[in-house]
């Protein structure tokens, strides 16, 4: 009796399964940075990864599957990130800012986080803090940052930029308070266009001007929270 059916995979389609897989993925980033998971379909992921819609299925049942595999895929990235700090010498500093600002592209998928039962919520920000404390403590071991900083004071920072970084919809608001937008907002508004929203191209220009509004309070946001962590010449310099 054949045993074919049994037979693991063979080299050449394991590594077209990553291949599959890595593409989906990449694919699904792209989509949720642009918009709700819950508002794409899963035929526009499988034509922005070049592949069947049969294919995505068979990898990810549905949004939840992907959503979640996903910020999988930004744990192993912050992991690396920490890990590539301690042997280069960046500062954490350097590494805050970066998580922020990857979790700000990723703000669709951080709200859709927020729908899950409380438990699991706690659980992936465990995971968050868990993989950002060794590199805290490193850093105030090197005097970077405050001997009086502790973990829950940095859980409560994180946690203040992940609601700032889905606040989407006031990011104008945000913007005039923070007082770190000026500069975008004259900028994008010297582009002739109409603000009526009559035309295609006009909304675009609103949802663009939108995003760097958002863009430029968070960078705002974060240098002003992160300020109080560092001890007095770490900190970042004003203007």
């Amino acid at each position: 009796m054949s045993q074919r059916g049994h037979r693991p995979l063979s080299a050449p389609r394991r590594t077209d399964a990553r291949r599959n897989r890595t593409a989906i993925l990449q694919a699904a980033d792209e989509a949720f940075t642009d918009n709700s998971p819950r508002l794409v379909p899963l035929q526009e992921i499988a034509q922005r990864a070049g592949l069947g819609r049969a294919t995505v299925y068979r990898y990810f049942p549905d949004r939840w599957a992907m959503a979640v595999a996903v910020a999988e895929e930004y744990f192993e990235a912050l992991r690396h990130a920490v890990d590539e700090a301690a042997e280069e010498g960046r500062s954490f500093r350097d590494l805050l800012h970066w998580a922020a600002t990857t979790m700000t592209s990723m703000r669709p998928l951080v709200a859709l986080m927020r729908e899950l039962p409380e438990p699991d919520q706690r659980r992936y920000f465990d995971r968050w803090i868990g993989i950002l404390t060794p590199a805290l403590h490193r850093a105030q071991h090197d005097g970077e940052v405050r001997p009086d900083v502790t973990v829950a004071d940095l859980a409560l920072i994180l946690i203040s930029l992940d609601l700032a970084a889905t606040a989407s919809a006031q990011a104008p608001h945000i913007a005039a308070i923070t007082g770190g937008a000026a500069d975008t907002t004259s900028a994008s508004r010297d582009d002739g266009q109409r603000d009526d929203g009559q035309r295609d191209d006009g909304q675009r220009d609103d949802e663009q001007r939108d995003d760097e509004l958002h863009a430029a309070a968070m960078r705002k946001l974060v240098t002003v929270m992160l300020d109080g962590l560092f001890t007095q010449g770490n900190t970042e310099p004003n203007g």
